[in-house]
């Protein structure tokens, strides 16, 4: 049965009274088609549950910036196949600036993607399209890093990295920049349909002592 954009709004306000900490929503963003230009962005009244601790969103449309405080309490974020443009993007990601798990899966449309997460631990990142996304990642305690889809890929500052992927199903690994060596990295994985070999190269150079590699094409 579809929900339309305010009976979303009355349904979150129903649960905040009840100190809402999980919420997982399944949306078709098709339907976001028929909204007017007044109404406001469905993922809006997300706001109005502080508490969240974990949250869960397949289908939504990224096309907008959601007016969101800042939720302090959120350490996982998940969302799956959803059309994005990257400022809507960043501006969601910097009202959640506790996580430490965060999943995007199967997103279409990033080209810039800029992420600085200070606790951010599991990262999980899968780009849909032509493979030519520019990535920057800031996350001195990330520790299992996977991303699919980038073809410029940089990992800013110190990190902890210790299981890191790298693929690109449709395009070309053209450059990653982990900014260091990757001296606690076990387990390396590079895949995908071309790479350049500077990436190759940069990659095994920074992770020597890795105890476990893979490299299928």
């Amino acid at each position: 049965m579809p929900i339309f954009w305010y009976e979303l709004a009355n349904l979150v306000r129903v649960t905040t009274s009840r100190t809402l900490k999980h919420l997982e929503l399944r949306m078709d963003n098709l339907g976001e088609k028929s909204l007017g230009p007044s109404c406001p962005c469905t993922l809006d009244y997300i706001a109005c549950s502080p508490c969240l601790e974990s949250l869960k969103l397949w289908g939504v449309s990224l096309k907008q910036l959601p007016a969101w405080t800042p939720l302090l309490r959120l350490h996982t974020l998940e969302v799956v196949g959803v059309r994005v443009q990257d400022t809507a993007l960043f501006g969601m990601l910097r009202a959640c600036p506790m996580l430490k798990n965060l999943a995007l899966l199967g997103c279409d449309g990033a080209k810039i993607v800029d992420i600085d997460l200070q606790y951010l631990e599991q990262c999980r990142l899968d780009f849909y399209g032509i493979g030519d996304c520019f990535l920057n990642i800031t996350a001195p305690k990330l520790k299992l890093f996977e991303i699919q889809g980038a073809a410029w890929i940089r990992i800013r500052g110190n990190h902890s990295l210790r299981q890191l992927s790298i693929a690109n199903n449709a395009g070309k690994v053209n450059k990653v920049d982990q900014c260091g060596r990757l001296s606690d990295l076990e387990s390396l994985s590079m895949r995908g349909v071309q790479w350049c070999w500077d990436a190759i190269d940069n990659v095994l150079q920074s992770a020597t002592d890795v105890k476990n590699l893979g490299d299928e094409n």
